[in-house]
């Protein structure tokens, strides 16, 4: 099969950059190698800067106004500069693949990419084996996968631990969110969809180890009584806590491939912290869209790196403050006396939508 446009992983990097070249008048073919709707570990917020597209797509996230950061003993509330939202993947996910659908969008689930061969010429195309042994020739990639067969690299260096969980009947106004910073942790409660909240952690992974992930995290909620307050009054959806390891954060060493395109967590995984991530991966698809129909992967790379390095120099301190209450408290005091930090902060660690 021979197409113009190819894109490796359904996530939301992918999905955006295939309802943008439909935009754009393009057809694509969009590879997942799972299925949805799927459970990933995140926090599920969608940063203001990204609501007016999502909207448009006609889907509709529980909006979010404020932000609650707090300590032991320590408490700033910040109000976001417009409605931000919150959605789980469950739901966004096969939002955006049924609209991309919609437009044109072939979209190919349950298939590994087996191997890839990069094209050596602008005239030549890539070739793609995939798990079904169908072999796709594209003109244009976007890898949006996290991992990828071709590139070797070396095995990523964990240093974190993600869990993630869904309650219900916490009692806590829809249009807020709670974020504890805790020894070596911090966690947040987000709004989602049907009344429920999605309570995301990261973890130095050192601390995690010493125990039973699931009794680490037992024990860090117990260490703040109005975390703990509040879960107890809540519901746990789940089974059991997701948990996962997760590397060191920053911009992704990615080969020079001709016509090829790194987005989404293929390219740059920023802390949550300052809670950008799916904003950078919608607007790292369209923009990978957009440049990829006029065939420039080189200043797309350029341009993405330069975008993204302030903004994850700025997520990767607030990341550290928040691992360290005793830190994060003189902060808080020194915001609620001057607001201009907090907006200042939030300002740096945004996609602009230029």
């Amino acid at each position: 099969m021979k197409t113009k446009f190819v894109i490796i992983g359904g996530g939301i990097a992918g999905l955006c950059a295939a309802i943008r070249l439909s935009e754009l008048g393009e057809e694509s073919l969009l590879i997942e190698g799972g299925a949805y709707p799927t459970h990933k570990i995140c926090g599920e917020f969608l940063s203001p800067e990204c609501i007016d597209y999502l909207t448009g797509w006609n889907i509709h996230p529980t909006p979010i106004s404020q932000v609650a950061l707090s300590t032991s003993t320590s408490r700033l509330l910040f109000s976001f500069p417009s409605p931000a939202g919150g959605m789980s993947h469950v739901k966004l996910d096969p939002a955006l693949a049924d609209y991309a659908s919609a437009r044109g969008v072939k979209i190919k689930t349950h298939t590994q990419v087996n191997a890839f061969q990069p094209k050596k010429h602008a005239k030549d195309r890539h070739l793609i084996q995939l798990s079904n042994n169908e072999t796709i020739e594209a003109v244009n990639v976007m890898i949006a996968a996290g991992r990828f067969p071709t590139y070797s690299r070396q095995p990523p260096h964990m240093l974190y631990m993600g869990f993630k969980a869904h309650f219900d009947r916490i009692p806590l106004e829809m249009a807020m969110i709670e974020m504890f910073s805790l020894p070596g942790a911090y966690l947040g409660i987000s709004p989602i969809e049907d009344n429920k909240f999605n309570v995301a952690c990261i973890a130095d992974l050192k601390k995690v180890k010493q125990t039973d992930p699931l009794l680490f995290i037992q024990s860090l909620i117990s260490q703040d009584p109005c975390l703990h307050s509040l879960l107890s009054h809540g519901n746990n959806l789940f089974d059991h806590w997701m948990v996962a390891s997760l590397p060191a954060f920053g911009i992704k060493q990615t080969p020079d491939w001709l016509d090829v395109y790194f987005i989404g967590d293929a390219a740059i995984t920023i802390p949550p912290a300052c809670g950008n991530g799916l904003s950078m991966a919608i607007f790292g698809g369209r923009l990978a869209a957009e440049y990829s129909v006029r065939q420039q992967f080189h200043d797309f790379k350029i341009m993405w790196i330069k975008r993204c390095s302030s903004q994850l120099f700025w997520a990767k301190a607030l990341h550290k403050l928040k691992l360290n209450p005793s830190y994060s408290k003189p902060l808080l005091h020194l915001t609620n006396y001057f607001p201009y930090i907090g907006k200042k902060v939030f300002a740096s660690t945004r996609q602009s939508s230029k």
